[in-house]
């Protein structure tokens, strides 16, 4: 990831933790596009906005590349989680497109739960 593109996605994470009321160390799983542990392309700019090191998972890794359905299947695999999480997702095109999204998924036995 170019430098343009490693602060665009800084600036992606700051957006997203402001406009959803949280704070870095309140994510603890994030989810990027890499597919070995080696490539930080995503994961070291996400971790340096958020200022902490949550767990990390690379779906793509696990599943495959997915092309334009790779955000689909990151948000698949934090929802399939049997865990309560704030997740944050990281996303980067070819073409040097950056985005995040945070996703909580509450347990699986909250109080909405029949």
């Amino acid at each position: 990831m170019t430098g343009g593109a490693e602060q665009a996605l800084i600036g992606c994470v700051d957006r997203v933790l402001r406009h959803a009321g949280r704070v870095g160390a309140d994510v603890d799983l994030v989810v990027t596009g890499e597919s070995i542990d080696e490539d930080r392309r995503e994961y070291g700019p996400a971790t340096r906005a958020l200022g902490v090191e949550p767990r990390r998972l690379l779906p793509k890794r696990m599943l495959g590349e997915c092309d334009a359905a790779s955000g689909a299947v990151a948000l698949a695999v934090v929802l399939a989680g049997g865990h309560r999480s704030l997740a944050l997702l990281t996303g980067r095109g070819a073409g040097g497109a950056v985005g995040a999204a945070l996703v909580e998924r509450m347990s699986d036995d909250g109080p909405d739960r029949g």
